[in-house]
């Protein structure tokens, strides 16, 4: 029953994504990928956060929301292919900036979203 609620989980991420990236700007920035990696964060940083708290929902609905819908919806591939892509195209400085932000971002935005949680768990 879990890898069917993972699979299940996955393609809403994946379709979660893919709004996100009709919506998201354009340019030469690939902000679409930027904020779903910066908001997967967020979002697995609440998520482990309740997971410390022994009220958490059962095992099963962690393993789909990180594994599944978190898996499809953050684009770390993406990523990548989007710093190849910019230093292919000769902006080498933007690529730089993007390949140092996303994962400081990413990594704050983790933390805060624990930190979040943790202040939800004492409402």
């Amino acid at each position: 029953m879990e890898i069917f609620f993972v699979a299940l989980f996955g393609a809403l991420g994946t379709i979660a994504r893919y709004g996100v990236s009709k919506l998201a700007w354009t340019g030469a920035f690939p902000w679409a990928v930027f904020f779903v990696n910066v908001l997967g964060s967020w979002l697995i940083g609440c998520l482990g956060g309740l997971g410390l708290n022994p009220q958490t929902p059962l095992p099963v609905w962690r393993v789909a929301a990180v594994v599944g819908f978190l898996g499809g919806f953050t684009t770390f591939s993406s990523f990548s292919w989007d710093v190849v892509r910019l230093i292919s195209t000769e902006r080498v400085g933007l690529a730089v900036f993007y390949a140092v932000l996303s994962p400081a971002a990413c990594i704050a935005l983790a933390g805060f979203g624990w930190w979040c949680s943790r202040l939800w768990l004492k409402v």
